[in-house]
Order: C-alpha cells, then structure tokens, then sequence
C-alpha cells in the first residue's frame, strides 16, 4: 500500500506541477514530462527505500 501511495503521489505531485507549468507557460507538453517525471522520480525511491542490496 505504501509502494502505491508513493507511485500515485509522485504522479500526481509532478503531473499537478507540469499543468501549472503548462498553463503559465502556455505549452502543451509539459504536464507529459511532469506525469513521465513524476514516475520516474517515483520508482527511485521505491527501490532506494525497498530494493535489495546487490
């Protein structure tokens, strides 16, 4: 629950700030990079936090 918690916030958090981008700028592309951002930045911490040690 708490992996989900971190995907959906990431998205939501980096998505929510490329709209406002978008909107500010008057672009078109930028809540995109702000969603694909958000999961990436996501995923790193999930695996930093829950990954095994190789």
């Amino acid at each position: 629950m708490i992996i989900l918690s971190y995907l959906l916030t990431g998205i939501g958090l980096y998505g929510g700030l490329g709209w406002l981008a978008d909107n500010l700028l008057h672009t078109s592309f930028l809540m995109v990079v702000g969603f694909i951002a958000g999961m990436i930045i996501s995923f790193y911490i999930i695996i930093k936090r829950y990954g095994r040690d190789a």
